[in-house]
């Protein structure tokens, strides 16, 4: 019994030992809000140990209803039933309607307006935000998550995006890389005729002209739209004409490198982006 008993204390003093240094490290790297006898980290589903694991269960209960909650809000602004301007209603209404504690709701509001969606101001109701004006970064991101409430002007403002960066980083490719993109472009000519090959090789072209380009900054960009460009590019490919478009698209633009020629390409590029926005609206009818 007195080695069983001192194996025990052992584990548990390792296991203390531990606690105590994730929760040191976590304090200096990261903003921590305190939950009881928990430190929980904003945004992710991870509870971290001060002593034992206890009530665990119901600190990642909790962070998966301040999930949902965030979540709804947004797709409520995104589909204007929270209209911008109004009041939202009060921390003690959300969570009896959610049945959840305040500290819950007040979490998802502060992150909110983190992120752009509201304004908050002491002794009142959180105003929701114009997100075109008060968004941000984060804003992009949810939106992005929100493929089923991704408004249709939030589609052609990205076409438009990528015809101000798609000719700058071809270019870039053209003259940097010129072997890499013509293996690129190498590739079309084995993509099968059906819209999601075309979607995939499309995807797959654009993300290795980024990646050509010397500014690494562009690839980052692009990363974030990967699942949406995937989505409307699968749609933008169901017309045939569509997809011999681009395949015209890919040999001119072959022939633009094989010239070695960036200024050609840029130029190619920005009248291809131009015409794949009127493509979208006149498949999508946006006028």
């Amino acid at each position: 019994m007195g080695k069983r008993q001192n194996r025990h204390l052992c584990k548990r003093q390792q296991q203390e030992n531990v606690a105590q240094v994730v929760c040191l490290i976590n304090r200096k790297l990261l903003k921590l809000v305190k939950y009881k006898d928990k430190l929980v980290i904003p945004r992710i589903n991870l509870v971290l140990p001060v002593l034992f694991y206890a009530n665990k269960r119901r600190a990642l209960t909790i962070m998966r209803a301040s999930d949902k909650i965030e979540k709804l809000f947004i797709q409520k602004i995104l589909k204007g039933e929270f209209a911008p301007g109004t009041q939202i209603p009060s921390e003690r209404e959300l969570a009896t309607a959610f049945k959840v504690g305040r500290p819950v709701i007040r979490e998802v509001l502060q992150r909110l307006e983190r992120d752009g969606w509201l304004t908050i101001r002491h002794n009142q109701r959180a105003t929701v935000n114009d997100y075109w004006k008060e968004g941000n970064l984060m804003t992009i991101a949810h939106i992005l998550n929100e493929e089923d409430s991704i408004p249709n002007e939030f589609i052609i403002h990205l076409l438009e995006l990528r015809k101000n960066l798609s000719p700058s980083y071809v270019k870039g490719a053209v003259l940097h890389k010129p072997m890499a993109v013509i293996s690129l472009l190498k590739e079309s000519e084995n993509v099968a005729d059906n819209p999601v090959s075309f979607a995939e090789y499309d995807w797959h072209l654009q993300r290795g002209l980024a990646a050509a380009a010397p500014n690494p900054i562009y690839l980052l960009i692009l990363n974030s739209f990967g699942d949406l460009y995937l989505k409307l590019a699968t749609y933008y490919f169901t017309e045939a004409s569509y997809q011999n478009a681009s395949k015209s698209y890919y040999m001119k633009l072959m022939e633009a490198v094989l010239e070695k020629d960036g200024d050609k390409a840029e130029k190619l590029v920005h009248s291809m982006m131009e015409q794949s926005i009127k493509m979208w609206q006149e498949q999508t009818a946006i006028k």
